[in-house]
């Protein structure tokens, strides 16, 4: 078996489960499994598939169709560009946390009067901590094991105080301000939302056309 083919045999359980974004789950779990990042695996994707490693492969996608989730698997997690070991019982660092925080300060204008995403290089992530509010862990709440009438989902609650910051910030931005200002079309593409919403009708149904 070839490491194309082992990618693609985890890939199709994955999708047969209805796993969301079960592409880059997959991804992730083979690098964790055989030390191969998307580069290598396809630059390397004739290699023989080392027996061992797919067989931690194939059990790394068992757990998560048995609807372990990726992080506990994976057993560390990136946040703000580090990592944070994660495992049962311990919060997972949520992408829509870091959103929250740097999405507005991720994008600078161009000289046509768009957005570009600058990225997330090292430079970037430590000038967005640099510039970071400083947040305060007061409690854990943790569900008491023999209760199962009310599931949770393990999340970070903010207080209303934050809440209320995050949103003064994110109006203040040049991004907002700008697309306040021009609600037509989308500052981030220079398309119209129009344009942008036949778009997805057109990949939804080939034969759709609007006039």
């Amino acid at each position: 078996m070839t490491i194309a083919e082992a990618y693609k045999a985890g890939l199709k359980l994955l999708n047969d489960c209805n796993i969301d974004d079960a592409m880059f789950e997959c991804s992730c779990l083979f690098e964790h499994c055989f030390g191969y990042d998307k580069i290598k695996r396809v630059t390397h994707s004739d290699d023989t598939a080392d027996g061992q490693a797919f067989s931690s492969f194939l059990s790394c996608i068992k757990r998560r169709t048995d609807g372990e989730p990726l992080q506990y698997i994976l057993g560390k997690w990136q946040f703000y560009g580090f990592d944070f070991f994660v495992g049962e019982g311990v919060l997972i660092p949520r992408p829509e946390t870091e959103l929250l925080v740097q999405e507005a300060d991720e994008y600078i204008k161009n000289k046509n009067g768009y957005y570009d995403y600058i990225g997330t290089s090292e430079k970037q992530i430590r000038k967005l901590t640099k510039n970071a509010i400083k947040l305060k862990i007061s409690g854990i709440i943790r569900i008491k094991n023999d209760n199962v009438a009310i599931p949770t989902i393990p999340a970070i609650g903010y207080t209303k105080e934050l809440t209320d910051h995050i949103i003064e910030y994110t109006k203040s931005s040049k991004v907002v301000a700008d697309q306040q200002k021009n609600p037509d079309f989308d500052v981030l593409t220079g398309k119209t939302f129009k344009a942008e919403k036949d778009n997805i009708f057109a990949k939804i149904n080939p034969s759709f056309s609007r006039g």
